[in-house]
């Protein structure tokens, strides 16, 4: 984990740091420009994930309170859910959207987001 953060942010920083630190960061997004939001409803605050040219920038942001409010934020995209639906894997996210208990905005941050927790390796 990181001492910078705590919490969900720290796991985030973590996987990215050690991207980072092999080298693997820009060969795994492939100098995209990514921009996303990531907030675990059960364990705030949400997280902001900022990646450009092999660097990488994590934005914990506490002041939200409601899912409902990201939508007010710039971003290529993000997702809110309990941490046990996204742990439980596509079909616990595609239930959980349609029982309205996950928000969405763009699926690929969902890939991004897989990229970043399992390392960079291909998912």
């Amino acid at each position: 984990m990181s001492p910078l953060f705590e919490g969900i942010p720290a796991v985030l920083y973590s996987g990215l740091y050690v991207l980072d630190v092999y080298g693997k960061l820009e060969q795994t997004f492939q100098g995209k420009k990514i921009n996303i939001i990531v907030y675990i409803t059960d364990f705030p605050p949400a997280t902001q994930i900022k990646i450009d040219g092999g660097q990488f920038e994590i934005i914990p942001l506490e002041n939200i309170k409601d899912p409902k409010e990201l939508e007010d934020l710039e971003c290529d995209g993000y997702v809110a859910a309990p941490l046990e639906i996204l742990y439980g894997g596509v079909g616990a996210i595609m239930k959980g959207i349609r029982e309205k208990k996950v928000k969405i905005k763009n699926m690929k941050v969902l890939l991004s987001l897989a990229k970043i927790l399992a390392g960079g390796v291909e998912v």
